[in-house]
């Protein structure tokens, strides 16, 4: 089984809340709302164990899944806990949640807030490791949080995940959202970190 070291967590957190931080600054550009997004913690768990890591609020769950692909490969889930998903749409387009339009809503809000966090996110890590990534066009999912076991390479047992806190101050909202990394070539990624590390 892979296992991190407290100096590949750290990093890994840092690009993290990077890459967050841009992704934020690109949605307040959009919105007339400000939006705070912060990364407490990056952890790297076995697939089996994803349903007794997150709270009972993440079990039914939207995701934006992207793939990525060049020196190293896997999959960018983006999940939103069912509430969560709905107070965010509502504050980034004045509908309320309970509005008829709220579904069709937020199939396309969550994807585009889903392109905006992933790319942010992977467009720092390869940036800092200059590693070359491409990535796919991104697809909606939603269901029952164990649908994301289904997503990427099924030989990896391991998962890599960044919770993540959203505040919007001035609507008094805030959720969580998860990012998931389904890396089917974690040595290679361990690799290019343990060189910035050393650099």
């Amino acid at each position: 089984m892979i296992t991190l070291t407290i100096e590949q967590i750290d990093i890994l957190t840092e690009f993290v809340n990077i890459g967050i931080g841009r992704a934020a600054a690109s949605l307040n550009s959009m919105i007339n709302h400000h939006i705070q997004l912060h990364v407490p913690k990056v952890c790297l768990i076995q697939k089996e164990r994803i349903s007794h890591h997150f709270p009972e609020d993440f079990q039914d769950i939207s995701s934006v899944n992207m793939q990525f692909s060049g020196e190293f490969d896997g999959n960018a889930v983006l999940i939103f806990p069912k509430e969560s998903a709905a107070k965010l749409v509502s504050s980034l387009t004045d509908e309320p949640e309970d509005s008829p339009a709220m579904d069709e809503l937020k199939i396309g809000v969550l994807n585009e807030v889903g392109n905006i966090l992933i790319n942010g996110v992977m467009g720092t890590i390869s940036n800092m490791l200059q590693a070359t990534l491409n990535y796919s066009v991104s697809d909606y999912i939603e269901g029952d949080l164990d649908k994301l076991l289904d997503i990427g390479d099924q030989e990896n047992d391991s998962i890599l995940i960044a919770e993540t806190i959203f505040k919007i101050h001035d609507l008094n909202v805030k959720g969580s959202v998860a990012l998931f990394f389904h890396v089917t070539s974690f040595e290679a990624l361990l690799q290019l970190l343990d060189k910035e590390i050393a650099a």
